[in-house]
C-alpha cells in the first residue's frame, strides 16, 4: 500500500513456470506410511516456532476426527539453530502426546521439495506469521491444494474456496471443519487445484513479470499492484 504512488511501481515475487514444471516432473521419494486411499498433508517449513508446526499437529488431531485418511507429514529441517533444534524437540514431545504419533511424520530436510508437493497434492502452509511466501508459489504451480492461514501475503496470492483454502490461524476446530468440507468434495478439490496453476500463470509467473520488469528498468512503467 505505501508504494502505490504515480511515481513508483510494484513487482510481485515470482517463480519460473519452466523451471517448476522441470523439477516437479523428476521423481519423488515415495512418502512413508502412505497407504492407499491415505490423504497426505504436506507441511512445507524450516522447524521455526513462527512457521506454526505445532498448529498444523492441532489442526490434523481435529481433522482427522472428522476424515480418519488423513495423514500429516512435515518436512524442513532446524538449519542448526539451536532455538529451532529445541522448537524441534518440543514438536516431537507434541507428537508423542498425540495419540497419533503413526501418523504424524517427521521428514527432516527434504532437497528438491517440488516433486514430493506434486506427489502428495495437498500442501498446508500453517504460519502465525508470513511475508511474501514463496512455498504458495510453489505449491500453487504443482497444482496442489493450499491451505493457507490467514496471515501476512497471503490474502495477496490466494483467494479462498477459489484457488485455495484460507483458515484461521489459532482455530484447529474451525480450519479442520473447513478442510474438511473441502475434501469431502472431490470436485471442488479439483476445481481449487487447477485455479492454483491458473493464478500462478497469470499473475506470479516470471515469464511474465521479467519482460515489465525489464521494461521497468530501462525506463518504461509497470503498473501498481492492484490497477
Amino acid at each position: 500500500e505505501h508504494f502505490k504512488r504515480p511515481d513508483a511501481a510494484t513487482v510481485p515475487n515470482w517463480i519460473s513456470l519452466k523451471a517448476s514444471a522441470r523439477e516437479a516432473a523428476r521423481p519423488a521419494a515415495p512418502l512413508p506410511g502412505l497407504r492407499e486411499g491415505t490423504q497426505p498433508i504436506l507441511v512445507v517449513s524450516q522447524m521455526i516456532e513462527g512457521k506454526g508446526q505445532d498448529f498444523a499437529i492441532d489442526l490434523f488431531l481435529e481433522l482427522r476426527r472428522l476424515r480418519p485418511e488423513v495423514k500429516l507429514y512435515l518436512a524442513g529441517g532446524t538449519n542448526g539453530n539451536a532455538n529451532n533444534e529445541r522448537y524441534r524437540l518440543t514438536i516431537l514431545e507434541k507428537i508423542e502426546r498425540s495419540g497419533a504419533a503413526q501418523d504424524i511424520v517427521l521428514l527432516g530436510e527434504v532437497r528438491g521439495i517440488l516433486p514430493l508437493m506434486k506427489s502428495a497434492g495437498c500442501v498446508l502452509r500453517p504460519s502465525r506469521a508470513e511475508s511474501f511466501s514463496r512455498v504458495h508459489l510453489e505449491a500453487m504451480a504443482c497444482a496442489c491444494l493450499l491451505i493457507a492461514t490467514d496471515v501476512g501475503s497471503t490474502s495477496e496470492v490466494v483467494s479462498d474456496l477459489a484457488d485455495g483454502v484460507v483458515i484461521r490461524w489459532g482455530d484447529p476446530s474451525g480450519a479442520a471443519a473447513k478442510v474438511a468440507q473441502v475434501l469431502s468434495d472431490p470436485e471442488l478439490v479439483a476445481r481449487l487445484r487447477a485455479k492454483a496453476a491458473q493464478t500462478v500463470a497469470l499473475r506470479f509467473a516470471a515469464e511474465k513479470i521479467a519482460p515489465e520488469l525489464r521494461r521497468l528498468v530501462l525506463g518504461g512503467r509497470l503498473p501498481c499492484a492492484g490497477s
